[in-house]
């Protein structure tokens, strides 16, 4: 559910399986990373950034989005379009 950059620093979605309850049980740290995975902020903007466009055209919108609030400033802050999210 969410786009880390890996040790070659290239946009991956982090493992989601029963073993991590699907993804949930991943806890980021204050800043932004898990160990030897730091959030993309720059993917993440662009995705639901992409997501918004999608759902506009068939009249329906995001309505919520999930995120600590300190990971949530670092998204709006980040990328082309965190601003617009």
């Amino acid at each position: 559910m969410m786009l880390a950059l890996n040790d070659a620093n290239l946009s991956v979605s982090l493992s989601s399986t029963p073993l991590n309850k699907f993804g949930y049980v991943l806890e980021f740290y204050e800043q932004g990373h898990i160990p030897r995975f730091p959030i993309d902020f720059d993917a993440m903007a662009e995705h639901l950034y992409q997501i918004s466009i999608v759902a506009h055209q068939h009249s329906i919108a995001i309505q919520r989005v999930m995120l600590d609030q300190h990971l949530l400033e670092r998204l709006l802050s980040s990328g082309r379009h965190g601003a617009e999210l």
